[in-house]
């Protein structure tokens, strides 16, 4: 069997300050313990060579000053001097580095475009991943929706923020994971039914001033072959669902003109005397429903706020990391008083289990009041992006002025 070829990236721009690179998706970024496998670092350490390395003082990074997941592909920064590090590196901490994604998620957003505010971090059930979370840091993604298929949208990510996993994240966040993202919550079906084996993200541009020049510059990384497959195998789809749609809508136009017409032959005049009223009441149901709905959306949010903040109250008031760091210091006093003394009292000693069982149950409502906080946001995130989706009231006595006029004309 030959050996696995090398994945490494393509140059789409360099000089003698800046190396823009188009990272392929499977390339790992940054050695890692659990990761033996060639690097973007290796292959830097190769294209620079051994005299532009010792203008770095950080061997494992050189000049990296953000960084891709594995199974993302698309622009990459990388310094080639250490004062071209720090400059971009300003930039990036500055946020004045524009960055674009592209990505394909899982349904279809309420909204052409929106903001997803939620704070990321590290998650404490499984600690590989990252999630929205009360203790995460703040993090704030833009969407844009460019194109809508049978399953799933094509969208534009503008993160202001940049945190581990931030749009993965993000998008699960709101109910729409990014197609492939299986660690995220993504179906496990597309790796069958579309051969689609990774998170289809892309890095598409990146805008920034130029370290020595000043000059605002842009680079661009082509889409990658497998999202150009997904693209046009979501367009096939698409167009099948809309065939079978119109032919399905064509045979039950075929059948109500069918039904209306002896409808009309044999109930003309009164259905001429009731079309108008009883149109008038429909909307005036329709537009109830939807009032109460959008009512209960709002109901809905305002109390999951409510939980939050009281929940956040209740943490701050308890103190709760305070009285823990005073009674793990009081244990560890305890404990050194225990080894150094030999002749240390039965009643000392049950202090000590004492205590320890009482940090214990502490310790477990802290993680459990954290959990729900967690839980809280998710869903208000959820809720807000339901209320956004909810269409807006319509005046009712408009409404049926306007069905009346049109049962009028008919």
């Amino acid at each position: 069997m030959s050996p696995t070829p090398e994945i490494a990236p393509d140059i789409l721009y360099e000089d003698r300050a800046l190396l823009i690179l188009d990272k392929p998706a499977g390339l790992v970024v940054h050695p890692a313990p659990t990761y033996h496998g060639r690097t973007l670092i290796d292959w830097l350490k190769q294209y620079l060579g051994p005299v532009v390395m010792q203008d770095f003082p950080e061997p494992d990074r050189l000049g990296l000053v953000h960084r891709l997941d594995k199974d993302t592909s698309g622009v990459l920064v990388v310094a080639k001097n250490a004062a071209a590090k720090t400059a971009v590196g300003r930039q990036f901490h500055d946020r004045l580095v524009k960055k674009q994604y592209v990505a394909f998620i899982e349904g279809v957003p309420p909204r052409k475009m929106g903001i997803i505010s939620a704070p990321v971090g590290r998650s404490r059930k499984v600690p590989s991943r990252m999630a929205v979370t009360g203790n995460g840091r703040p993090s704030e993604t833009s969407f844009e929706v460019v194109e809508k298929f049978k399953e799933v949208s094509l969208v534009n990510l503008y993160p202001k923020t940049g945190r581990t996993h931030q749009l993965r994240v993000h998008c699960a966040a709101i109910g729409h994971p990014i197609v492939g993202d299986i660690t995220y919550g993504s179906k496990s079906a597309w790796s069958r039914d579309y051969d689609i084996h990774r998170p289809l993200l892309h890095a598409l541009k990146l805008e920034l001033d130029h370290p020595v020049s000043g000059k605002r510059i842009t680079f661009e990384a082509p889409w990658p072959k497998d999202m150009k497959n997904a693209l046009k195998l979501f367009r096939r789809s698409a167009k099948a669902a809309l065939v079978i749609l119109a032919i399905l809508g064509a045979a039950v136009r075929v059948h109500a003109d069918e039904t209306s017409a002896k409808k009309i032959t044999k109930h003309s005049s009164s259905s001429d005397s009731s079309s108008t009223p009883s149109s008038s009441k429909s909307l005036s149901r329709q537009m109830s429903s939807l009032r109460t709905q959008f009512k209960s959306l709002i109901e809905e949010v305002s109390a999951l706020q409510d939980r939050v903040s009281g929940i956040q109250a209740n943490l701050d008031q308890l103190g709760a990391a305070g009285r823990l760091r005073d009674l793990e210091k009081a244990i560890s006093d305890l404990n050194g008083k225990t080894s150094n003394t030999g002749n240390v009292t039965e009643e000392t000693k049950s202090q000590v289990l004492d205590m320890s069982r009482k940090l214990k149950a502490q310790q477990d409502a802290l993680d459990q009041m954290r959990d729900l906080v967690d839980r809280l946001q998710r869903e208000l995130i959820q809720a807000k992006a339901r209320e956004d989706a909810a269409p807006p009231a319509v005046d009712a006595s408009k409404g049926a002025e306007g069905a009346r006029e049109q049962g009028s004309k008919n």
